[in-house]
Parts: C-alpha cells; structure tokens; sequence
C-alpha cells in the first residue's frame, strides 16, 4: 500500500531524497557551475532562484574558486564533493550516499568525510549511518 502511495506521488519523493550514486554521473566537460544547473533543470520544478541555491552549494562543498572550470580538471576527491552538492541541490530530506569515496585518496577521504560530518551544522535534522568493512 505504502508503495502505491509513493508511486501516485513521484515529484513528491524525487523532492524529498538527494542521491549520489557510486557513479558521480557527471559531465566532465562542463564545469561545477554547469554541471549543477544541468542537474536542477531536470530535477528542481522551480528554478527561480537556482543561481543562489547553486553558489550555496559551490561553497558548501568547497569549490567555489574552480565553479567555471571543466569537471575533467578536477581530482577524485573534487569530483565526489561536486556530487555530494549535486545530490544536496534540491535540499532534500533523505540524502543517500552510495560509497562517497570510493576511488578518492586517503586525503580526500578524509576531507570527504569531514564534509559530510558537517552537514549536521547545515542540517538539523541529519543523521549518518555508515558499513563498516
């Protein structure tokens, strides 16, 4: 029943969860700045004030001096934390990281993990749960 709801309701849900995939799914000849608009015109039904939404995120993530850069440019650890803004775009209540820092050096791991740990200063209602290996 529950499951019925959700699908009667997709824009609804699609508002409510952010996802970074194993995959980062982004574009690398576009840059940080283009690669976030693409993504919040396919997902975000109102982008009138996408411009501010995506500098917020852009500095979030910590990539603001390299926004107009192509993604191809960046690091592992830079491309994972574009992500993690990407899935962030639509302010979503339910964020899942799927391996955020599969392939990224042990620095950028850590810096990666530092981000995510933050995200209760930009949250107040976030919670992380994490395997083990």
């Amino acid at each position: 029943m529950f499951f019925l709801l959700l699908c009667n309701r997709l824009d609804e849900v699609r508002k409510r969860i952010g996802l970074l995939p194993q995959d980062t799914a982004l574009y690398p000849e576009l840059s940080a700045r283009d690669n976030l608009s693409f993504h919040a015109s396919l997902y975000l039904s109102d982008l009138t004030d996408i411009n501010k939404r995506i500098d917020e995120i852009l500095s979030l993530v910590d990539l603001t001096e390299r926004a107009n850069e192509p993604v191809k440019n960046f690091s592992g650890g830079m491309s994972r934390r574009l992500g993690i803004g990407r899935a962030l775009l639509n302010d979503p209540k339910i964020l899942l990281l799927d391996e955020p820092t599969l392939g990224v050096d042990v620095q950028s791991t850590h810096t990666i993990w530092e981000y995510i740990r933050n995200l209760k200063d930009y949250r107040e209602d976030c919670s992380l749960s994490q395997r083990r290996q």
